[in-house]
């Protein structure tokens, strides 16, 4: 089994291997787009998600879970100096593929993003199989790191693909 799989990829990058992925396997994504909605979002398709590997100044990396259809995430309350926020972790969902979307920095750079499985379901672990699958056929390959299309030209053209927004030259992605 996998541990994590690290990859670069633009908004239209991704939909492009969800749309694949969505072809041949029924799931759902689930989404917690607030700390103080109690809430998940769920959508059916990629394209219905706003703003899918995009930052915004402020923000962290944010889950995006692949569930069964028939899942129902509830998120966690925890006390907050502010009030009761909600979270929604690996822990409240029983078996997704969580996918931690960063994406186009405001800055500039494309950071790195990451899936792994998170439970035992045969359906997700197949889903999870569907995702690694079409990513390895669509995607490249350079140092362990799974570069998407547009991302592969970007990087071409001079764009920084790193791991970190403060991270040293040294550690972007280099073409071989």
């Amino acid at each position: 089994m996998r541990r994590s799989t690290y990859f670069h990829a633009t908004p239209k990058d991704m939909h492009a291997l969800l749309q694949q992925v969505e072809a041949q396997a029924c799931f759902v994504y689930a989404e917690h787009p607030d700390v103080s909605a109690r809430h998940v979002t769920l959508y059916d398709t990629a394209r219905q998600i706003p703003d899918l590997m995009r930052m915004f100044p402020g923000h962290f990396t944010h889950p995006l879970y692949l569930m069964a259809p028939d899942a129902r995430p509830e998120p966690e309350p925890y006390g907050h100096i502010a009030g009761t926020r909600y979270r929604l972790t690996p822990r409240q969902v029983s078996s997704a593929v969580v996918v931690q979307l960063t994406g186009e920095h405001p800055d500039g750079p494309l950071l790195r993003s990451q899936f792994w499985l998170c439970g035992t379901a045969p359906e997700i672990i197949r889903l999870e199989n569907i995702l690694f699958r079409t990513m390895r056929r669509t995607f490249t390959n350079i140092k362990g790191t799974k570069i998407g299309p547009q991302a592969l030209e970007q990087l071409r053209a001079g764009r920084r693909l790193t791991y970190d927004i403060r991270a040293p030259d040294g550690a972007d992605v280099q073409l071989p």
